[in-house]
């Protein structure tokens, strides 16, 4: 699948079309295209300032992304589309070394949340031939590819995501987290995945969740950078 845009891949019947069919989803296309860096039309324009502000669309792909969701917005689907993309589109080539993996890694707010994310990505590779065909081994919460990626789903703690090489790392429901083990978990887990997306060029961070309290990463994001170039 490299070289397959984000863009073509939601559309293709024979890859992620069907679970993205109808005009609902048009918003979802025009902001991914947009974060990754794919030209805009003029009518996609109007459609990405609705909801970015009057600002420019990136020239290239961002390093973070940022979507603040109402509910029933198709959060997890998206979220699992892009990790299902981003590991199936990764070309390994000069970037790993023998015997090294790259990782996407999903962190989710609960337990229960991160099931319903593997759920997903799990039902896109088992239902995709494409990707069906890519798949090395899978466990209860890891998926293994052979372009030498590991898409993996983690619940909010900053022990379980250190030590890795990301490509993408995508904080869902990130608003939400709490733990026992830092009074600020967004915080403290990206300060353990930032080292790992630092070793991967091309790596992305995407932070996606409903609104919730005016504080955390989320929230600061919007503060210092909605509407601005």
């Amino acid at each position: 699948m490299n070289g397959v845009s984000i863009s073509d891949a939601m559309a293709s019947p024979a890859l992620f079309g069907p679970s993205f069919m109808g005009e609902s989803w048009n918003v979802w296309r025009v902001v991914l295209k947009a974060a990754f860096g794919e030209p805009l039309d003029g009518g996609e324009l109007e459609i990405f300032k609705t909801v970015a502000g009057d600002r420019a669309p990136p020239s290239g792909q961002v390093a973070e992304f940022d979507c603040i969701v109402g509910r029933g917005g198709g959060k997890d689907s998206v979220a699992a589309f892009i990790a299902a993309w981003k590991a199936a589109t990764f070309d390994p080539r000069g970037k790993l070394r023998p015997g090294e993996r790259a990782s996407v890694v999903v962190i989710a707010v609960n337990r229960h949340q991160s099931a319903i994310a593997f759920d997903y990505i799990r039902g896109y590779f088992e239902a995709i031939p494409a990707l069906a065909a890519m798949v090395v081994s899978r466990t209860d919460e890891s998926v293994e590819l052979n372009n030498g990626v590991i898409v993996e789903v983690h619940t909010n703690s900053f022990r379980g995501v250190r030590g890795r090489s990301i490509i993408c790392a995508i904080f869902d429901e990130v608003c939400f987290w709490r733990s026992e083990e830092s009074a600020n978990p967004d915080e403290a887990v990206h300060g353990a995945v930032s080292p790992g997306l630092g070793r991967m060029p091309g790596s992305m961070l995407i932070m996606i969740s409903s609104a919730h309290t005016r504080s955390g990463l989320l929230y600061e994001a919007w503060r210092d950078g909605f509407g601005r170039d």
